[in-house]
């Protein structure tokens, strides 16, 4: 089973799978299974995060996160990282436009990486323990989904703004899986369907 997968910078494909991880390199049209290669003999990657900057990091079950550096070819885990895993089991992994590799756990609820380590981030009465999925939006705002509904993330950080149904105005409390959208549209994921939303809900105004 394939549960996400990313194209580097390098233009190499990598796949999250319950075997482990895989890479595909379109140059040599090889695929490269990396489960047998030192600590990722026991990983079971479940979410990838391919940066500008350059590194790999993959989310798992049961062993944090960890990081693969493009430029030395080689998995780095926390402890080399001189940090420690905001929870063992990482479910979403973001890369906001002002470079922060943010995390969604099961369990640790939301984590950002300051200075070579996750940290959680708490979120008030808003604070959710397990995050599924995470998006930034055109504004710059960090929408979470969580097994409560969605949060929202003001781009400056400060505040944090449960997500309302456009309809209603009703707060939406389901459990969220999956957030995507792009400069026009949004979807988000739940249990057992997509939900459309209204488009370009950041012009909206009711928001922010």
């Amino acid at each position: 089973m394939v549960y996400s997968g990313v194209t580097d910078r390098d233009g190499h494909e990598w796949f999250a799978t319950d075997r482990g991880l895989i890479r595909y390199d379109d140059t040599t049209g090889k695929w490269l299974s990396l489960v047998t290669r030192g600590a990722l003999s026991r990983v079971r990657a479940t979410t990838l995060l391919a940066t500008g900057d350059g590194p790999v990091w993959v989310g798992s079950l049961g062993d944090g996160i960890l990081r693969w550096q493009l430029s030395k070819d080689k998995l780095e885990t926390y402890d080399k990282l001189g940090g420690t895993s905001p929870h063992n089991h990482e479910l979403a992994l973001c890369q906001d436009s002002l470079g922060s590799v943010w995390a969604g756990t099961a369990g640790g609820g939301l984590s950002e990486w300051r200075k070579y380590r996750f940290e959680r981030v708490a979120q008030g009465n808003e604070d959710p323990s397990f995050v599924n999925a995470l998006w930034e939006d055109p504004k710059g705002c960090l929408w979470v989904g969580a097994m409560s509904g969605i949060m929202i993330i003001s781009a400056d950080r400060q505040n944090v703004i449960p997500f309302s149904e456009a309809s209603t105005q009703e707060r939406l409390s389901v459990h969220v899986s999956s957030v995507v959208g792009d400069q026009e549209h949004f979807f988000i994921g739940t249990e057992g369907h997509w939900l459309p939303c209204r488009s370009r809900p950041w012009h909206q105004g009711c928001l922010w």
